[in-house]
């Protein structure tokens, strides 16, 4: 959890001593009384305790945090934050505390707590004895107070803002040495918590461990285990971490293996998301070139080599025996194929051979119409993909090239042209002839915004169908 999580505007920072004693009722007073003791940390490590070993202040402070709501209870919260890292004196102190909060039956309480914990094991304190009630916290043990709709939903709206804090703060005590293995077990088993949520969100938080630059491989056998999750959000965080791993050079071999084997599960969702996790990871840039795994545009992708992946994945997409069942439904072994269809085309945009995979393609451009942009790469690479051409030919016709969402045509119109001379001078010539239209010369009169897109595809296309001619007549 990030500093800024429990990080408040206060509505007084004046100098008020944290040791003055509070005889006013005044809800206002009691935030005023908080928010001295944030900005005055080294008079609360001052201030005396009493015989039973808690200072005067943090006495006040936990009223403050059982008796009060809104504001107020957030800066008692706070205060108790610091407290954790000024000294080791107001640790002890304010440790105690924590904990009774975080067993309370008040969820918000739990919540603030959490929220402390995750601070103050980030700033490097042990935090084991809290570990375990943050485990119960996780699993649902104590009461909520906000109506949730189906436990097995992913919904957000059944968020729980105690568990949400335990998952990170969890999450940070992994960051930590001394509570690494302790934390790290809650965290996997709430992967198979009822709750779709819960799951989405833990599988958000063992994903990011890469960015947090911490080495827990145990991590990627369950999240490999999360992508045959029957929720869809539960499956893309799962893949968008499995897909970190990848990213990262400590993991990478571990979580290339895990993903291949992946790729030939009996579950079709599994293949599925193993597939995703290859396109996801090939979408994140190094890490080198900034932590947080940016994300880069399609055409500049940081190399990644997924060439061993390629018999598994042309696999995936021959063993579609009919590509046009559930047209308006995708079925998950159709859906899977698809996603390597993807995956094909990055490997061919690398240089790699997909010549194998061809006739598969063939078919599933001519049943289903995916698979354009792989035939299209492994053309740009060389590759014959003439089984390909006659659907290519019917989807470059039928679509709608005055539509600025249609990329079908378009792309099919790129594997035409690098397939071989005549295919090149057939594309030529048909944008000519849509040129010469009644409809293409209407949207050009009025300078629609579709003419503009379609002009500037037609002008890209061309000029590559030029420079596709030169090149092939070099290779013939």
């Amino acid at each position: 959890m990030q500093d800024g999580r429990l990080r408040r505007e206060t509505r007084y920072s004046g100098d008020v001593s944290p040791a003055a004693p509070m005889k006013r009722k005044d809800p206002f007073f009691a935030a005023v009384l908080a928010s001295s003791l944030i900005f005055s940390p080294a008079a609360l490590a001052q201030t005396p305790s009493t015989g039973a070993g808690t200072s005067k202040s943090l006495q006040r402070i936990e009223s403050v945090l059982l008796n009060s709501d809104g504001q107020e209870q957030a800066n008692a919260a706070t205060t108790l934050e610091k407290a954790m890292v000024i000294s080791k004196k107001s640790q002890m102190e304010a440790f105690p505390i924590l904990m009774r909060a975080l067993s309370s039956p008040d969820e918000t309480l739990r919540f603030y707590a959490a929220c402390s914990f995750g601070f103050a094991v980030e700033k490097g304190v042990d935090i084991s004895q809290a570990i375990p009630v943050l485990a119960d916290i996780l699993s649902g043990k104590y009461p909520r107070h906000i109506g949730c709709c189906d436990p097995g939903s992913s919904d957000e709206g059944c968020y729980s803002r105690d568990r949400g804090a335990a998952i990170e703060t969890l999450q940070n005590a992994l960051t930590n040495e001394k509570t690494k293995e302790k934390a790290l077990s809650p965290l996997i088993t709430a992967l198979s918590s009822p709750e779709g949520w819960v799951r989405a969100n833990v599988a958000q938080a063992l994903g990011d461990i890469p960015l947090l630059e911490v080495y827990v491989p145990e991590v990627i056998p369950a999240l490999r285990k999360a992508l045959s999750d029957s929720s869809e959000l539960v499956w893309s965080k799962a893949s968008w971490g499995l897909a970190r791993f990848l990213r990262n050079e400590k993991t990478r071999e571990t979580a290339f293996s895990t993903v291949i084997e992946a790729l030939s599960d009996p579950d079709p969702r599994a293949r599925k998301g193993a597939a995703h996790t290859l396109d996801c990871a090939a979408r994140l840039s190094d890490f080198a070139a900034g932590p947080f795994g940016y994300l880069t545009p399609h055409n500049a992708r940081s190399k990644l080599d997924i060439s061993r992946a390629i018999p598994a994945l042309t696999k995936m997409v021959s063993d579609v025996e009919d590509w046009t069942v559930g047209m308006h439904d995708m079925p998950e072994d159709i859906s899977a194929a698809a996603e390597a269809c993807d995956d094909l085309e990055y490997a061919a945009r690398q240089g790699a051979d997909i010549s194998r995979a061809i006739p598969a393609l063939a078919k599933a451009v001519s049943g289903r119409g995916v698979g354009v942009g792989a035939l299209k790469e492994a053309a740009k690479h060389g590759v014959d993909i003439s089984e390909a051409i006659p659907d290519l030919k019917i989807m470059f016709l039928r679509s709608d090239l005055l539509n600025p969402d249609s990329a079908s045509g378009w792309l099919a119109a790129e594997a035409l042209v690098h397939a071989d001379a005549k295919g090149a001078e057939y594309v030529t010539t048909k944008l000519k002839e849509f040129k010469e239209s009644s409809l293409y010369l209407m949207e050009a009169k009025g300078k629609t915004e579709r003419f503009v897109k379609a002009r500037k595809r037609i002008n890209r296309i061309t000029e590559a169908a030029k420079e596709a001619k030169s090149e092939i007549q070099v290779r013939e």
